[in-house]
């Protein structure tokens, strides 16, 4: 926990510190745990109707808020070139989508899946999900 700047337990801390150092950004976004974590969300919002409404769904379960105009364009673009790169590179998305233990479901579309899971590693790597104002 000393990696999210987490307060030492051996004194009482009235206030936490911020955490937005590389080191955290880098366990956000590549620890197994919270690949996971972003897989599974990814699975849930891919019923949404359309992909705009999958990233405001992910947004509002991360962060408890609804995104801004200028935070969609920037996720639904993040999501356009996940796409891209894993419809170029199919054994990527694949070789994503094995890691954890949530199996992937096998009726969704692999590239999509994984395109999503990008997305919300970026979600919960953002500053409104891992700073509370």
């Amino acid at each position: 926990m000393t990696i999210l700047d987490k307060p030492s337990l051996e004194v009482c801390s009235v206030k936490r510190a911020r955490t937005n150092s590389p080191s955290t950004a880098l366990v956000l976004l590549n620890d197994r745990h919270f690949v996971d974590c972003a897989r599974k969300l990814a699975t849930d919002i891919m019923n949404e109707d359309s992909d705009q409404q999958a990233i405001k769904v992910a947004w509002l379960r991360v962060t408890s808020s609804t995104p801004s105009q200028k935070e969609i364009t920037i996720l639904k673009e993040i999501y356009e070139d996940a796409y891209q790169n894993f419809e170029a590179q199919p054994d990527d998305a694949h070789r994503l989508l094995q890691v954890g233990i949530t199996p992937h479901p096998k009726d969704l579309d692999p590239i999509k899946t994984a395109a999503f899971t990008v997305l919300c590693q970026a979600i919960y790597n953002s500053d409104s999900a891992i700073w509370k104002r």
